[in-house]
């Protein structure tokens, strides 16, 4: 690039995109979550090649000198300044419904999830502790070790989501012997994995990323997955400690989508 372009680049494109930047409400979390959103579909391998082949050639075709990486980031970075968020992210915009409409069905799906786990919880801190660390002739043994089981898969897919190692070996690790601590490190893990959940893009919703499962084992699953992974998996287990529950004088537990769903409008 010529030493005039370069200046031109510089002090005309870049300024006056980042003082569109600027008159952004930079302090709007909603606004910061779709800037973050749009920079990592951006920031992909194959998107960036396509650029560095676009600029390559505009390059050639001005007689500019070599492209260089830089550059490519300096224009991605200019494109999403100044079309943020009246067009690349627009509620009508591709990336926008892709990531909305992905990220949404999930977090429905985790906050179903997070609402039958309370159910139980409600009922169980007010049990005798010796019902609570009865042996049963199911998996996991006990109300105690199955919700501890819960709170430590959590942890271990949230790990592998993330690419991260985890610690546990064991599946019937004991985090809490009381019922109301474990309650409370279950319901602040959930949000963690809300948390992290709304802040994917689409793309590394489906990304496939290896697994370190309890017991040496791994497997190769999409983040998607993972998620709709965790909720089925507390069915399964809230499935289990209704039946031990059922040999106690308690009723039954209703936790089925359907009234979470009538709850909402209540």
């Amino acid at each position: 690039m010529t030493d005039i372009a370069k200046d031109f680049f510089r002090n005309t494109i870049l300024r006056k995109s980042l003082k569109q930047y600027h008159e952004l409400n930079i302090h709007d979390e909603t606004l910061n979550q779709k800037f973050r959103s749009l920079a990592r579909e951006l920031n992909k391998k194959h998107i960036l090649n396509t650029t560095e082949n676009m600029l390559t050639n505009l390059y050639k075709l001005h007689n500019y000198n070599p492209l260089n990486k830089m550059n490519v980031k300096v224009f991605l970075s200019c494109v999403m300044i100044k079309y943020h968020p009246k067009v690349l992210l627009s509620e009508e915009s591709p990336i926008e419904l892709k990531v909305q409409t992905q990220s949404n069905y999930l977090l429905n799906l985790l906050d179903y999830n997070s609402w039958a786990n309370d159910e139980f919880f409600k009922v169980i801190i007010k049990l005798p502790i010796d019902e609570i660390q009865k042996q049963h002739q199911s998996f996991m043994n006990s109300i105690r070790n199955s919700l501890n089981h819960l709170l430590v898969i959590d942890k271990v897919w949230l790990a592998n989501m993330k690419e991260e190692k985890h610690s546990f070996n064991n599946l019937q690790t004991i985090l809490f012997e009381d019922m109301e601590e474990l309650w409370l490190a279950k319901k602040n893990e959930e949000e963690i994995i809300k948390k992290y959940t709304i802040n994917l893009s689409s793309t590394e919703l489906e990304e496939t990323v290896e697994c370190d499962l309890i017991g040496g084992n791994s497997v190769n699953i999409s983040r998607s997955m993972i998620i709709t992974h965790l909720v089925m998996h507390g069915g399964y287990h809230r499935g289990i400690i209704a039946e031990m529950l059922g040999q106690t004088s308690l009723p039954p537990i209703a936790q089925d989508i359907t009234v979470w769903e009538k709850n909402k409008l209540t």
